[in-house]
């Protein structure tokens, strides 16, 4: 019975390194979908700056051709002063530089290209999020068996040590048998040694 529970233990202990194990390898899944998710985010922000950049130049080229009688007035801005190499400088830069004869379709079509962009690193950020709490729960419900494997453990350890005890106390208990055993068989020899020496002198 003894080795069973030596088994047992054993085998708890390695379901618990590897529970630990896998409980480490999830955080670090964890870990770097959180980065990608604020990679989305970051990516989001910037797609809905360009798209305001460009709406925003599409309507005062508008009304500037209206103003100008169908001619096109490049419209001052204060983004060439930027000193960024960021995506939205450089689209910025693009923007306020372009010839006159650029027309309203272009941004019109880079609207609908970023627009389709950021669709999709909303779609994309949104199955991040749900693999990443998937994860989430995978990872609480590890550290739960974790926490059941430890209380098995300690339940297997203590009846080890239940089972040890009373056998130290059985084997006390033999040991004191034997020795009264012995101390009677002792006593009884000698007081028949007495008798018979009493029985002789008489």
């Amino acid at each position: 019975m003894s080795s069973d529970i030596l088994i047992r233990l054993s085998t708890l202990e390695t379901q618990l390194v590897h529970t630990h194990e896998k409980v480490k390898m999830r955080e670090h899944v964890i870990e770097q979908l959180e980065e990608e998710i604020q990679a989305k985010q970051r990516l989001i922000y910037e797609q809905g700056q360009l798209i305001h950049i460009l709406e925003s130049e599409n309507r005062i080229d508008d009304q500037a051709m209206l103003t100008n009688g169908g001619q096109r007035k490049r419209v001052p801005s204060d983004v060439d002063s930027i000193p960024s190499d960021s995506e939205i400088t450089v689209i910025e830069r693009y923007v306020t530089s372009s010839s006159p004869s650029q027309s309203t379709s272009n941004y019109s079509d880079q609207c609908d290209r970023l627009r389709e962009r950021l669709e999709q690193a909303l779609v994309e950020r949104e199955k991040l999020e749900l693999q990443n709490e998937q994860l989430l729960k995978q990872w609480e419900e590890a550290l739960e068996y974790v926490t059941t494997v430890q209380k098995q453990l300690q339940e297997e350890i203590r009846r080890n040590t239940d089972l040890k005890n009373a056998q130290m106390e059985m084997e006390k208990c033999r040991n004191d048998q034997i020795t009264i055993s012995r101390t009677t068989l002792n006593f009884i020899v000698l007081l028949a040694v007495f008798i018979a020496f009493y029985l002789y002198r008489i």
